[in-house]
């Protein structure tokens, strides 16, 4: 009995530690795990900081380009109704030409027909 006694005390000992250390291990390894998930979520989260400062910035660019896109749609409008009024006052100015230049035809005739009486 002592010989059973003295072979199941080491032997139960021997568990014990065995149970001890690799409880330490996974606990150890439950923490490393848990240290580089919190590691990866505080990068993902400079990165998402990094994202939205970099969308802010493309939301004021793409504000700004509207803006100017708006004044330069502005300008051209005024522009083509610039040009309209040129292109009508010019179309004017030739019919009235024209209309001068036909009465000179005519008094020319006249003048030459009352000198040739």
């Amino acid at each position: 009995m002592k010989t059973i006694r003295a072979k199941i005390l080491p032997i139960t000992t021997l568990i014990c530690i065995c149970i001890f250390t690799c409880g330490c291990e996974e606990s150890n390894l439950s923490n490393r795990r848990a240290r580089l998930v919190g590691n990866e979520n505080l990068e993902l989260k400079k990165q998402l900081k990094l994202c939205d400062e970099e969308i802010e910035k493309q939301k004021d660019l793409l504000a700004q380009c509207q803006k100017e896109k708006a004044e330069i749609d502005k300008q051209a409008g005024d522009t083509s109704i610039k040009l309209l009024e040129i292109l009508s006052d010019t179309s004017k100015k030739v019919d009235e030409l024209t209309e001068e230049n036909q009465k000179l035809k005519e008094t020319i005739k006249e003048l030459e027909a009352a000198i040739g009486q």
